[in-house]
């Protein structure tokens, strides 16, 4: 399997903060910047912040361990339930 991350560059924080909360759109741009891919310990999950790694790591359901994004799923619009980041459509 491949290396997804090597090392994280940003450090952990809390996304239940008032400085995330105020702030979220420059973590984005940070984690996106600095580790696209990047482990969040308090989530226990990833966050994927480019179009490009969303698109190459998440198709199927290697990362999906959630019955809730299957059900959410078959609420989109056609379209959108058959593109590459819902291939079962």
């Amino acid at each position: 399997m491949e290396t997804i991350i090597e090392s994280q560059n940003v450090e952990q924080f809390s996304v239940y903060s008032d400085d995330y909360l105020h702030n979220r759109y420059n973590y984005y741009k940070r984690l996106r910047d600095n580790a696209p891919v990047y482990w969040n310990e308090e989530m226990r999950s990833w966050f994927i912040t480019r179009y490009d790694d969303i698109t190459k790591y998440l198709q199927g359901d290697t990362f999906i361990t959630s019955p809730l994004i299957w059900h959410k799923k078959k609420n989109l619009p056609e379209g959108e339930r058959s593109s590459t980041l819902y291939p079962h459509g």
